[in-house]
């Protein structure tokens, strides 16, 4: 996580935004997904636009061990 935050911290205050050379959201060839999606949108808005780890995130990480 440092190292992230450095890198980031360093892209910022070199080039004065980030990411440098994108919009902010759209970063074409990088696949990153900091939070869990929106089920509802995505089944409700793409066809097959959830993987079964996107499916079955919250019963996986937020259920209670038993």
């Amino acid at each position: 996580m440092a190292c992230t935050r450095d890198i980031c911290t360093y892209i910022y205050e070199t080039r004065g935004r980030f990411p440098a050379h994108c919009d902010t959201i759209h970063a074409p060839g990088v696949w990153l997904q900091a939070h869990p999606v929106e089920n509802d949108y995505y089944e409700r808005f793409f066809r097959n636009g959830l993987t079964e780890d996107h499916q079955l995130h919250d019963q996986r990480w937020h259920t209670a061990a038993g």
